[in-house]
Parts: C-alpha cells; sequence; structure tokens
C-alpha cells in the first residue's frame, strides 16, 4: 500500500480533525464490517506487542498474541475499542485531550497505518505507537 504521512504537532487547529474524519469516511466506505489485522502496539502499558484482531459485525470476537506462544487476550484489557473504528476514536480522543503530539502515516483503505502520540513531551513513558497492517475482510465461514 502507498501510504501518505503527515506530521501534527501541538493542539488541533481544526485541520486535522477535518483530515480524520475524512480518512474515517474513505475507510467506512470500504469498510467490511468483519475483518481482521495485525496491530503492533508499543506502549509502557499492559499488552505491548504483536495481535491479531478479528473483527465481526464491528465487534471484536478475538485478539491473538503474535510470537513465540500465541495466547488469547481479552480485548477489555487493552482500555481502548480495538476495531478499527475504534482506533479512529482514539487518536480523536488524542486530539480532544490536546496530545503534544500526533503523527499519522494513512492507508489508501483509509485506516491509520501507524499513530504515534505522546500526550506530554516533557512526561515520560505516557507514548503510544499503534501500526495497523495486513487488514483482510472476511467471509461469513471465518476465511479471508
Amino acid at each position: 500500500l502507498l501510504v501518505a504521512g503527515c506530521n501534527l504537532l501541538g493542539g488541533d487547529d481544526g485541520t486535522q480533525l477535518d483530515e480524520l474524519e475524512s480518512h474515517r469516511v474513505v475507510w467506512q466506505r470500504n469498510n467490511p464490517g468483519t475483518y481482521s489485522f495485525t496491530l503492533f502496539r508499543g506502549c509502557f502499558c499492559v499488552h505491548p506487542g504483536s495481535f491479531r484482531v478479528t473483527v465481526e459485525n464491528n465487534v471484536v470476537t478475538e485478539v491473538r498474541t503474535i510470537g513465540q506462544e500465541v495466547t488469547l487476550v481479552d480485548p477489555k484489557d487493552f482500555g481502548m475499542d480495538l476495531t478499527i473504528d475504534g482506533i479512529f476514536d482514539y487518536i480523536r480522543d488524542a486530539y480532544d485531550q490536546n496530545a503534544d503530539s500526533v503523527e499519522i502515516d494513512w492507508s489508501d483503505a483509509g485506516y491509520p497505518s501507524r499513530i504515534t502520540i505522546d500526550f506530554y513531551q516533557q512526561a515520560v513513558d505516557d507514548e503510544m505507537v499503534l501500526q495497523i497492517s495486513d487488514v483482510y475482510t472476511l467471509l461469513e465461514d471465518g476465511s479471508s
């Protein structure tokens, strides 16, 4: 996928929210409602690492770690909705909280492929990096 990037620093002057919402429209136009994707979560938090997320009818139904030992993880443990729509909401919340730095790379399908948020530049360990890749539409039988 070709990726368009933008670097957004400081509070929102309206253009970042406009860009976020325009990408959300593209994603929702392409969103099959039932899909899976790989999520990398880099943070000083519970459950950093790589995961395979399965979404059915826009609800997370399974989260599996990717690595040496594959395990199921409760999506509620992440403190955020792990659907791609939920990740859009997480970005919106960062703007609403006036995060000091928000950087987003966008996929052609409209979803954010890489998000880096630093809520407080003067604080240590509050940064969040999310990467979304390998997004596949799932058929009714669960295959891609």
